[in-house]
């Protein structure tokens, strides 16, 4: 699933992009994988790094600001809709959510990605997952954490952070 050259981009932040195609066939995909951990990889134009991290992205977008990594790579929980989806629906939604946006065009930053992805994908648990991220990445992890901890409160979403 991309937003290929043409196409119309719908937030997954925004409601009606699951009754989308791509919308639908993302929670198709996850209906019938049925993951336990779920990854998402996004790109940004870096004239977007601002409006993603800016403490106020909560009240214009409804989602905490995203934390930076390293080399412009942003980490952030899944949106929210798709998570109240899952655990409205799903009976074993999935232990993890973890989502990553690249700055378009930084080399550096995909093949960090790409470290960072393989070491959620090896890992036998959420856990170990959470503790390579608290070992490689801990003051970033602390603030994630926190971020997604008072944005779970005042929605009442359900799952832990990441």
């Amino acid at each position: 699933m991309c937003n290929l050259e043409g196409s119309v981009n719908v937030s997954t932040l925004d409601k009606h992009f699951y009754s989308t195609r791509d919308g639908r066939r993302l929670l198709s995909l996850v209906d019938m994988v049925k993951p336990d951990m779920y990854f998402e990889l996004h790109s940004y134009s870096p004239s977007s790094y601002e409006r993603m991290t800016s403490p106020q992205r909560m009240e214009i977008e409804g989602a905490p600001p995203l934390v930076e990594l390293e080399r412009g790579i942003l980490k952030g929980s899944v949106s929210p809709v798709l998570r109240s989806i899952l655990y409205d629906t799903y009976p074993n939604p999935p232990e993890l959510f973890f989502m990553l946006e690249l700055p378009i065009g930084v080399k550096e930053s995909e093949e960090i990605a790409v470290e960072i992805l393989v070491a959620g994908l090896t890992s036998n648990t959420r856990l170990e997952f959470v503790e390579y991220l608290e070992r490689n990445y801990p003051e970033q992890t602390l603030v994630g954490k926190e971020l997604f901890e008072r944005f779970a409160k005042k929605i009442g979403l359900g799952g832990e952070y990441p």
